[in-house]
């Protein structure tokens, strides 16, 4: 049974490096990348939309677990420099001491030196003072490395913060991009509904009405025709035409110029 089940991991191994070496192996890739393509197209826009929106959404929890890890680098960042400020401070205090020891020192008598109003051996003030250079000398190298730390620390935490606010950018601008998406995949099948699709409507009854007014209108076409032709050929008699109306304004006027007529014949 073992002895089968290495022939077969060595089947799948020297299979595998079959595909990955040989001219089978790329026709077998272009088909699982057209294959791949089918399938792609086959997932409808809509879907793939809500897809991109569920993938956004997840930005969310990564910006917040980077967060968590900001928030360490904030602590570590300020836990170097409250550290080099206490250095400092130590660095101070051994300084003016060392100098107050070598004034001392350099005032001594041979066996007694004077040290902020108190007296010391010169061997026990020697020592002390060898003992806080060397110390000063520590510290000042400890500075250093701490400075040092402490500005690729604040060069990271700035670097970490500019990140994540560029994560935060990029999601917005992420979320109107699936809001423009679904605005263009709603406009494309409005379109679709207006170019493949035909709404009928009932015009029939204006069809009818139109057809009337033009059967009524050549029938008295006809009348009128015939009516002419009769009086043509003398059959018939011609109507009267009505006899107009003067304006009453006309009328006024040829009355009013009578009177006045009539007036000046009297007046002679």
């Amino acid at each position: 049974m073992c002895k089968k089940l290495v022939i077969a991991a060595v089947a799948i191994l020297v299979g595998t490096a079959v595909v990955k070496h040989t001219t089978i192996g790329s026709l077998v890739q272009v088909w699982w990348h057209d294959a791949k393509q089918a399938v792609e197209r086959q997932v409808p826009p809509e879907v793939q939309i809500k897809q991109l929106a569920v993938e956004v959404s997840k930005i969310d929890a990564d910006i917040k677990r980077n967060l968590s890890k900001l928030a360490q680098q904030e602590v570590e960042v300020q836990a170097t420099d409250d550290a080099l400020a206490s250095l400092k401070d130590t660095q101070a205090t051994l300084k003016a001491e060392i100098a107050a020891l070598t004034k001392g020192l350099e005032n001594a008598d041979s066996e007694k030196v004077s040290i902020n109003s108190k007296n010391w051996a010169v061997a026990r003030a020697t020592k002390q003072l060898d003992a806080k250079v060397t110390k000063y000398e520590r510290t000042k190298s400890e500075i250093a490395s701490k400075e040092k730390l402490l500005a690729n620390r604040r060069e990271a935490l700035e670097a970490a913060h500019a990140r994540i606010q560029e994560m935060s950018t990029q999601k917005e601008q992420l979320r109107d991009t699936v809001a423009n998406l679904q605005t263009r995949l709603e406009v494309a099948k409005l379109n679709a509904t207006k170019s493949h699709t035909n709404i009928e409507f009932d015009d029939s009854q204006v069809a009818r009405c139109n057809q009337l007014a033009n059967d009524i209108s050549n029938r008295l076409n006809r009348d009128e025709k015939e009516g002419e032709l009769l009086l043509q050929y003398g059959y018939g008699k011609a109507q009267p035409k009505a006899e107009e109306t003067k304006p009453v304004a006309d009328v006024l006027k040829a009355a009013r110029r009578i009177a006045h007529d009539d007036e000046a014949s009297a007046a002679k």
